[in-house]
């Protein structure tokens, strides 16, 4: 009997979930060379004390009969690439167990080249679950060999996953501990964003939102969508999300990230960070570079010239001069240099300004 909706989810659901699970010898897919499961996701609210009923169909999509069994496991954790680490055996605890709820009928079966059955299969939510998510999977494993206590088995596996949050005193909380780029300074735009989320509470969180890049002027210059497949945070742990910002258009100065997500099943909590970095193409900074050095050379020799020019005016040969009145040419030398180190710091303030 069921005490609550059910919601099933097709197999972009189940990577939208948890992403593409390959990782040793387990593959969760909604088809294989040999067997087809479906659904590929169940995700409920639950309540302790109650029974939960469904049932999941086996298809042999190979070309043999073959024999299965069927297994259920624990998911202990997510790692942050969001590949799931299941527990090595069933009586180990991981403070997010299921597989003890989980009774399967037919748990083990033969099937004929494009043969389907129905495994129906009741989880019961003990009176003293803890509250917030329970995960696991029933698998379906070809060769008809059941799993050791480590995992172990001949064959190959797929199967559904089960999400439960069991009602009580849920927990969500969440904050971005990195939020990074992978350089600082960039000679093109090519800007790669690392956010690392970490799940600080006893249930499943799937933070969305927007990476903001703003330039020097404070001018929104585009928006990046983050985690837009609803990737889900296990409790206690962390996971990795990227996105990248390209773009075949010149940018230059200094740039401002600015991270915001949301999450929350109920409530909607949001949490922000932000970063700085810079772009400096080098098909605009060797121009200007080279500009500006043109005309730091044009300035410096003008100076010089205006220098000699005033002192043949003023009836002094600036060659006879250099010997007997040292201290004035000097002096005048001085301002030539003065002004081309001025103009020199003016131009670096200016592109620090740029960067700033």
């Amino acid at each position: 009997m069921k005490y609550f909706n059910q919601r099933r989810f097709t197999s972009i659901s189940a990577l939208l979930f948890f992403g593409l699970f390959v990782f040793t010898g387990l593959v969760f897919a909604v088809e294989s060379n040999s067997i087809k499961i479906q659904p590929s996701i169940i995700e409920e609210k639950a309540e302790p004390g109650k029974d939960f009923s469904s049932s999941m169909t086996a298809t042999n999509a190979g070309a043999i009969s073959q024999t299965y069994t069927v297994t259920v496991k624990d998911i202990e954790s997510i790692d942050e690439g969001g590949r799931p680490v299941f527990a090595k055996n069933a009586n180990e605890t991981t403070g997010f167990e299921m597989s003890s709820w989980v009774k399967v009928q037919n748990e083990t079966f033969t099937l004929a080249p494009n043969e389907s059955i129905t495994v129906p299969f009741v989880v019961s939510v003990p009176k003293d679950a803890t509250p917030g998510g329970h995960f696991g999977a029933i698998f379906v494993t070809t060769g008809g060999q059941k799993p050791d206590a480590n995992g172990a088995a001949v064959g190959y596996q797929v199967g559904t996953l089960l999400s439960f949050q069991v009602s009580g005193d849920v927990v969500e909380n969440a904050d971005i501990r990195e939020f990074t780029s992978d350089k600082t300074l960039y000679g093109e735009t090519k800007v790669k964003f690392t956010v690392k989320i970490e799940n600080k509470g006893n249930s499943l969180i799937r933070p969305r939102g927007m990476i903001d890049v703003v330039d020097m002027f404070g001018k929104k210059t585009v928006s990046l969508k983050l985690n837009d497949s609803a990737a889900a945070v296990f409790p206690h742990s962390s996971r990795v999300f990227t996105t990248s910002w390209e773009d075949t258009k010149p940018h230059l100065g200094k740039y401002t990230a600015i991270a915001s997500l949301s999450y929350g099943l109920d409530v909607k909590r949001s949490i922000f960070s932000e970063i700085q970095f810079y772009i400096a193409p080098m098909s605009i900074v060797t121009p200007v570079l080279g500009f500006l050095f043109l005309v730091a050379l044009v300035l410096y020799i003008s100076v010089k010239l205006y220098i000699r020019k005033k002192m043949k005016e003023y009836g002094i040969n600036p060659k006879k001069e250099r010997t007997i009145n040292k201290a004035d040419f000097s002096s005048r030398s001085t301002v030539m240099f003065l002004a081309f180190f001025v103009f020199s710091a003016v131009f670096i303030l200016v592109l620090l300004a740029m960067l700033a």
